[in-house]
């Protein structure tokens, strides 16, 4: 599995979270340049074994749907800093990053 920092988030298109209590489990609905100079494609990030997240939408930079940058702080969160310098962050055992086939 990829290293979270690694994946290539930068400028995907955050279009919802979905969080299911039951499941334990966050999904990102994105659009991703899995490589660079391809059109984005679609996506969903998927955390597992969810214990906690943090969805501010302040905006302090401006409102904005890209992503900017993705990492791992020092207690084990993952975090996602939006282009509005809002930082999404999930408490999780692990995630997976899935491209959705197209229809």
């Amino acid at each position: 599995m990829a290293d979270f920092s690694d994946l290539p988030l930068h400028d995907a298109i955050l279009h919802s979270i979905t969080v299911s209590w039951k499941a334990r489990q966050c999904i990102l609905d994105l659009e991703v340049f899995f490589e660079r100079g391809v059109n984005a494609r679609s996506a969903t990030l998927i955390f597992t074994s969810l214990s906690a997240v943090e969805l501010p939408h302040k905006a302090p930079w401006g409102e904005s749907i890209f992503v900017n940058d993705c990492s791992i702080d020092e207690t084990g969160r993952y975090l996602i800093e939006m282009q509005s310098g809002d930082v999404l962050a999930f408490q999780a055992s692990d995630f997976t990053l899935n491209e959705r086939a197209s229809t």
